[in-house]
């Protein structure tokens, strides 16, 4: 069953976010580990903002409807 322009909507915005919140996590893991290695204090990794999502959302969705 095909979704409505909604369901849609909300698919995209929830991968993109679900994707940016992972990225932040490797992003965090990975400076943990390094400032272990190179003994220091970790510094702070920024979080994504709503923009970030919605640019990314958009950025699926182009995929999406340049490569069906």
């Amino acid at each position: 069953m095909a979704m409505n322009p909604y369901e849609l909507r909300y698919s995209l915005l929830r991968d993109a976010k679900d994707m940016l919140n992972q990225r932040w996590h490797q992003d965090f893991e990975y400076e943990m580990r390094l400032a272990e290695v190179e003994q220091r204090k970790p510094e702070s990794i920024p979080h994504f903002t709503s923009e970030d999502i919605k640019q990314l959302a958009t950025e699926l969705y182009e995929f999406v409807q340049n490569n069906s």
